[in-house]
């Protein structure tokens, strides 16, 4: 599973490799607490992340600044997908999300 996230976000940060498509993809080159591992996270870890909330370690993540970062992570890579070229390959966000290919 690792492996497979590294390549999206691999394949994401390297869409666009001008200058500033490289500072927008800065942030996807390192971890983010959303999809920090058990083993990733600090003791006492109370940030908004993916596998706490999927397996209920945590009840109380439904608050307006875990709203707000999710909100933020979506739009983030919503325009760097937008950005990148992403329909030069035949591909639309509406055509994947639909399950078009």
């Amino acid at each position: 599973m690792v492996q497979k996230r590294q390549a999206v976000i691999d394949h994401l940060a390297n869409l666009d490799t001008s200058p500033l498509g490289v500072a927008f993809s800065e942030p996807l080159r390192h971890p983010m607490p959303v999809t920090a591992s058990a083993k990733d996270r600090y003791e006492g870890f109370t940030g908004m992340n993916r596998h706490m909330i999927l397996h209920g370690e945590v009840v109380d993540y439904g608050s307006k600044e875990n709203s707000l970062r999710a909100i933020s992570l979506l739009g983030y890579i919503s325009e760097r997908l937008s950005r990148s070229g992403f329909e030069t390959e035949g591909r639309t966000p509406e055509r994947q999300v639909d399950g078009g290919t």
